[in-house]
């Protein structure tokens, strides 16, 4: 009995890759441009708006050694929250659109006849691109998941970016420091803000190392299974491997780079104080 060959796959058509090539720019004007829009606090979207409403409200919130947030803290957590779920739905969207542009032009590649050189290189280099913009977008995503998780810490870097702080707050940073890195001026005494912003720093980071780590399994086991497809490719068929092998690397890659990150993560989760000095002091502890 002879086999019947399965039908070659047909190529894209040319309005739907239109489509899908216009999108990206779309997704990312969205992507900047929506949030500040659909999150419903108008005037904490507008340029420096979140530092000119967070500054006064954690310093009431550290004076008022009440260990629940006051109803202004607990605004901006609502709105930062709303803010990164927006951009969640954007990066999924955007994800899906570069997976989508990044089979339909690595199939087209495997289609292009030899002496196709000029649309060879064009098609390579254009795939390489999409694979590093989806791999840039995956990080989008997962910082954004994480941060509508545990809104509260990714106000901080607020109190320290832009604008010198005024002088109230610029006490209350100097008391979080010296706190912070145990000299304890106040007598022993903590106010609960801080024990407040310790604990969520711990929390976020903790969250985050979950997120790394789950990000880093997908592509060790994505890594797995392309370097199987690879051995198991004829290979007169150089082609293919190309490709899986490319990706195949790009994956070992990733997910060595997201192991780094986990690191980290666990490491700021246990040193929570450690992390927010440096971060309070001015560096990108995030």
């Amino acid at each position: 009995m002879t086999a019947v060959a399965p039908p070659p796959r047909t190529p894209a058509r040319p309005a739907a890759l239109a489509a899908l090539i216009m999108m990206v720019p779309t997704l990312v004007i969205a992507f900047v441009l929506g949030p500040p829009r659909l999150s419903g606090d108008r005037a904490l979207g507008e340029p420096g708006g979140m530092e000119a409403a967070f500054r006064p409200a954690l310093v009431d919130y550290w004076q008022s050694r009440d260990p629940s947030r006051p109803p202004a803290v607990q605004r901006l957590v609502d709105y930062w929250f709303r803010w990164h779920l927006i951009k969640i739905g954007i990066s999924a969207l955007m994800l899906t659109v570069l997976v989508a542009l990044t089979v339909i032009l690595w199939r087209a590649f495997l289609r292009t006849d030899r002496r196709g050189a000029g649309r060879t290189a064009v098609l390579v280099s254009a795939g390489v691109a999409l694979a590093m913009a989806m791999l840039f977008t995956l990080f989008v995503l997962d910082v954004n998941i994480n941060t509508t998780a545990v809104p509260f810490p990714a106000l901080f870097p607020f109190l320290v970016d832009g604008a010198a702080p005024d002088p109230a707050l610029a006490g209350v940073l100097e008391q979080a420091k010296a706190q912070l890195a145990g000299s304890h001026p106040a007598g022993g005494y903590t106010p609960p803000a801080l024990n407040d912003m310790v604990a969520e720093f711990a929390r976020y980071h903790t969250v985050l190392a979950v997120i790394d780590a789950g990000t880093m399994a997908a592509f060790a086991g994505l890594a797995v299974v392309l370097w199987r497809r690879f051995t198991r490719a004829a290979r007169a068929d150089r082609r293919t491997r190309r490709v899986l092998g490319w990706f195949g690397a790009v994956a070992v890659v990733a997910a060595l780079l997201t192991m780094v990150f986990v690191v980290a993560d666990v490491s700021a989760a246990l040193n929570p104080a450690r992390d927010l000095l440096a971060l309070l002091d001015g560096s990108d502890a995030f």
